[in-house]
């Protein structure tokens, strides 16, 4: 059963998907946003695939369980 996509009125969260591995890559990929986040340093591309890659697995396996927001208003 996929998982169901939930929508708020500020927010959607849709379940992490590859259309979203442009995003990762944007984000992991920047020293300023890495830098509070894991060892604190920017990620190589086959780094980011392979996150991606491996919390898609988790995640397909894990029911309830959303990674994305694929829309925030203000």
């Amino acid at each position: 059963m996929p998982q169901a996509v939930l929508h708020s009125d500020r927010l959607t969260l849709v379940p992490l998907a590859e259309e979203h591995l442009d995003y990762q890559i944007e984000l992991d990929s920047d020293p300023e946003v890495m830098r509070y986040l894991g060892e604190g340093t920017a990620r190589s591309l086959p780094q980011i695939e392979a996150a991606h890659r491996r919390d898609r697995r988790i995640l397909d396996r894990a029911r309830n369980c959303f990674a994305t927001a694929s829309r925030i208003s203000d």
